[in-house]
């Protein structure tokens, strides 16, 4: 039983829904047509007549066979096949959560993934192969939505969107490539984001969100977001002002207990390939890889990620521009694989250059501590690869590792600031400092042990240039 509406109506409405059945043996399509009555309550929608299919024909719904809007749902599909494909022109995929099918799922246009029905149940839907195409900026490539009706129980929860391209359409870009919001009675818990590409997310005028591969709102825990690549494709020079570009950004102290793994943030193609990511804003863009503002509850895990081969021009005077970004909560960098921040082998894999005056922006591998920071242990990294300079005559702070609010605990382990073996690893060409490590953290436990700073080349012989290994002030420190 295909096609239940995401509307409802107090006078029951009746539409005739229409697919495409394809043979898998003799690639024959049939047009197949069956009702669709809709009330008031959508826990009583029902088709009132069926389409027939057999285990791997391929059924399409498009609204130019009859579906409303191009919104359709699925309930059913054990009694077709367990594998089916579904493709649309785009419109509101309805998981019915209570049935545990896996459906492989081909979008034209922005999609919106929500749980419609009033089941507790814990079903899945597996997303396999999309390609969800925005048509205007303001609008989100693929959004999944909880609570959704005023049932509590409607989470959309333990679904897996893999091996798919979330990308534009013409001059249309997603600003959001995905975008989860879940509630408090009803969060997206355990979601699965793998082996997906996250292209050219863009927004040129909001003063905000210059672009977001994904971004977890409110009330999204356990998810997995892992050996996906986020590039763009062409060159970005139009930005609004104060605007910040995130890979992945987090943006709740209600989302717990994320694992954010083996990811490539960069280049012009997948892995970090191709040329650079090239950010050249005349206005004051804000760049901060990944972001995270999470709870305490169950620590978020940042592991085995690359960011590199990427180059920001800017105005900002921002003290936050980064790589990874660690503001709130509990986060672990590293603690088990080692994050890739620029080039051990390479110079130039990131590089900054600020094109004003500004005396106050700082540039840093990893920044922890900007909001209300927890337990933060950062190990394992290296960082390199990285050089900072301006077109102008601004001085620009710039840091390894940073540190610094009033955390429960910082760990700095491990990590490699600059490189063992490739000269000019880490460079600044400013009149201000380049330090390896920074904590101005308030925190009666921090831990700055066994790490190595290398390779780093200071290119000023201005007044205020300065070159150190680590700085400490403030706070319980044991190095």
């Amino acid at each position: 039983s295909l096609g239940k509406q995401s509307n409802s109506y107090a006078t029951a409405k009746t539409y005739t829904v229409g697919v495409r059945v394809t043979d898998k043996d003799s690639a024959v399509s049939s047009i197949q047509t069956f009702t669709v009555t809709v009330f008031d309550s959508l826990a009583t929608t029902y088709a009132s007549s069926a389409f027939s299919a057999s285990p791997g024909d391929t059924v399409d719904v498009d609204p130019g066979l009859g579906v409303v809007n191009g919104i359709f749902g699925y309930d059913a599909w054990s009694t077709v096949d367990n594998a089916r494909q579904v493709t649309s022109t785009g419109g509101t995929l309805n998981v019915l959560q209570g049935s545990s099918t896996t459906e492989s799922v081909t979008f034209s246009k922005a999609v919106t993934l929500q749980r419609y029905d009033g089941s507790a149940a814990a079903g899945t839907a597996t997303i396999t192969g999309l390609q969800s195409f925005s048509a205007a900026s303001t609008v989100t490539g693929l959004t999944l939505v909880g609570g959704v009706s005023t049932s509590a129980n409607l989470t959309l929860s333990n679904n897996t969107i893999s091996n798919s391209d979330i990308r534009e359409s013409g001059s249309g870009f997603p600003t959001n490539a995905i975008y989860s919001l879940g509630t408090s009675t009803a969060p997206n818990n355990g979601n699965t984001i793998t082996g997906c590409n996250l292209i050219n997310f863009y927004n040129s005028t909001s003063t905000t969100n210059a672009g977001v591969g994904i971004l977890l709102s409110t009330n999204n825990n356990s998810w997995i977001i892992s050996n996906n690549s986020f590039y763009h494709t062409a060159t970005r020079t139009t930005f609004g002002a104060g605007a910040t570009f995130n890979g992945i950004l987090i943006s709740s102290s209600t989302v717990n207990g994320t694992t954010i793994s083996g990811n490539y943030i960069g280049g012009t193609a997948p892995l970090c390939a191709g040329t650079a990511l090239t950010l050249n804003a005349a206005t004051t863009l804000v760049f901060r890889g990944i972001q995270l503002t999470v709870g305490t509850t169950t620590p978020t895990s940042v592991q085995g990620n690359t960011i590199q081969n990427i180059a920001i021009t800017t105005t900002s005077a921002s003290t936050a521009q980064s790589l990874i970004s660690a503001v709130t909560g509990n986060i672990n960098i590293g603690t088990v694989t080692g994050n890739t921040l620029g080039s051990q082998s390479a110079t130039g894999s990131v590089t900054f250059v600020h094109s004003s005056t500004s005396t106050a922006p700082f540039f840093c591998g990893i920044i922890a501590g900007t909001g209300t920071p927890g337990t933060i242990n950062i190990q394992n990294n290296t960082i390199g690869g990285i050089a900072v300079s301006t077109s102008s005559t601004a001085t620009i702070n710039t840091r390894g590792i940073s540190v610094q609010g009033a955390a429960t605990a910082y760990n700095i382990t491990g990590n490699t600031i600059g490189s063992l073996t490739t000269a000019n690893s880490f460079t600044n060409a400013t009149n201000s400092a380049l330090a390896g490590i920074v904590s101005a953290s308030t925190a009666a436990t921090n831990v700055i042990s066994n790490n190595t700073v290398a390779n780093l080349t200071h290119n000023s012989t201005a007044a205020a240039a300065q070159l150190v290994g680590i700085v400490v002030s403030g706070g319980s420190n044991t190095i």
